[in-house]
């Protein structure tokens, strides 16, 4: 199936999809199905694969690619994704890691006491506050579940578990 609800509304989109993963497990029925939609393979897959130049990059369930992806490439298909240098991460959060870049996802951020990032933007988008935050010539980009206003001052750091090496 090459892009089989590229055309629809999201809500016929939804009902579609739901009905066609019905049938198909009824039918016990293996289908490949080829999207460049992120939300439509992790809600319609058992099993994703993630080809670059007709490589296989990363390949298994939708909660694992999204969970533990290989490399801040495949993260940045299902959303944005913070890069960080070894030495960033020390400076800005005092997190030791060795040698190398590192990525982190949006939505893997704490909030903090230290009030050292400046908002920059704040957009409310249904189940959290897509946010841009500034620190020196460093932006990052979190997901937070508070709304705050442009200039405002707080305090963030990565979740020291989700923090990711950078692989090629």
């Amino acid at each position: 199936m090459d892009e089989p609800f590229s055309n629809l509304d999201e809500w016929m989109k939804e009902e579609v999809r739901d009905d066609l993963k019905k049938i198909l497990r009824e039918l016990n029925a293996t289908v490949l199905f080829v999207t460049h939609h992120a939300a439509d393979a992790i809600s319609f897959a058992d099993k994703i694969m993630i080809m670059d130049n007709g490589e296989i990059i990363q390949q298994g369930p939708s909660n694992e690619i999204i969970d533990s992806p290989v490399n801040s490439k495949i993260a940045g298909i299902f959303g944005k994704v913070n890069l960080f240098s070894s030495e960033e991460l020390k400076n800005l959060f005092g997190i030791e890691r060795s040698s190398g870049n590192y990525f982190v996802k949006p939505e893997h951020f704490e909030i903090e006491k230290t009030n050292k990032w400046i908002v920059s933007e704040c957009i409310y988008h249904g189940n959290y506050y897509d946010t841009d935050l500034l620190f020196n010539e460093k932006a990052i980009h979190v997901h937070l579940n508070i709304p705050l206003t442009k200039d405002e001052l707080i305090g963030i750091r990565p979740v020291v578990k989700n923090i990711y090496p950078e692989q090629e």
